[in-house]
């Protein structure tokens, strides 16, 4: 299993984001290799999010977001973020 964390700097109207990742997450969850996320919002900074994706393999990840109806997807969300992410591996702790 890997995470592909994702961090979202929310640059509009943070429940419009909001609404969008909620739509984004429902595809996503439908994807093969996707086992779950969450997404939470910084306390410090409300624009803040960061997405915590659980991934069979990078490579499961990767042929999913080069697809045509992810781009489609998240086109959406990035005319109202500036993002960060990349792949992570658990080394500690539970999950």
């Amino acid at each position: 299993m890997v995470m592909f964390i994702t961090r979202f700097v929310v640059k509009g109207e943070a429940a419009q984001f909001e609404r969008l990742f909620e739509e984004h997450a429902r595809y996503m969850s439908s994807q093969p290799g996707y086992l779950g996320s969450q997404l939470v919002r910084s306390l410090g900074d409300p624009h803040t999010y960061l997405n915590i994706g659980r991934w069979r393999s990078p490579d499961d990840h990767r042929r999913v977001v080069a697809s045509d109806q992810f781009q489609q997807h998240a086109s959406q969300m990035r005319a109202l973020v500036d993002v960060e992410a990349g792949f992570y591996e658990p080394v500690a702790g539970e999950g």
